[in-house]
């Protein structure tokens, strides 16, 4: 027995890509700022690399100047993407934008976990830091079904997805990163 799947219709995969382009603006992306903090002039000797040297804690003022910047870079691709992605017409198109998006994420984790967040700062930091790594797993899941025309599961992870953003947002404001939680 052949099954039939679904294809949605070119205005709603359009609907469906501009809808979680918007969603997606209240992510965040990476900052190379934020990764070096040596000038040129001083190479770090082998006492003073990464490797060795425990990350020091940031006062809380420091830490959402951080985020801030990380968040400000990965909104700018995001508004990049969402003016490249307007026209999906197809699954292959949307599907594409997600993993676009998706991989804006990547940076940002790795950046985000370079950071040391005051005591005071922490949980709420915690809770940021791991509803973006869902958000970069539903985005990368929903490219995957997308591709693949599976509407019902597209749905669930999209579901999935505003609830986690949610959750994004709430711990951002509560870190008082306000622009990771745009």
């Amino acid at each position: 027995m052949k099954v039939r799947r679904h294809k949605p219709e070119p205005m709603t995969v359009i609907a469906i890509a501009v809808l979680f382009t918007s969603m997606l603006l209240t992510g965040c992306g990476s900052s190379s700022t934020v990764a070096s903090s040596t000038k040129p002039s001083e190479a770090p000797t082998p006492a003073t690399t990464r490797a060795t040297t425990p990350p020091t804690t940031l006062s809380r003022a420091d830490l959402v100047a951080k985020m801030n910047a990380i968040c400000d870079t990965g909104n700018a691709q995001l508004d990049k993407l969402k003016k490249e992605e307007a026209s999906a017409t197809t699954n292959e198109a949307a599907a594409a934008f997600y993993s676009s998006a998706a991989a804006v994420y990547g940076p940002a984790i790795t950046d985000f976990e370079a950071l040391q967040p005051p005591p005071e700062a922490s949980s709420s930091f915690e809770r940021y830091l791991q509803s973006v790594k869902r958000d970069r797993g539903l985005l990368t899941r929903l490219a995957t079904v997308t591709r693949a025309g599976e509407t019902a599961p597209a749905e669930e992870l999209k579901s999935d997805l505003s609830a986690t953003s949610k959750e994004r947002v709430t711990a951002a404001i509560d870190v008082g990163a306000e622009r990771c939680g745009r």
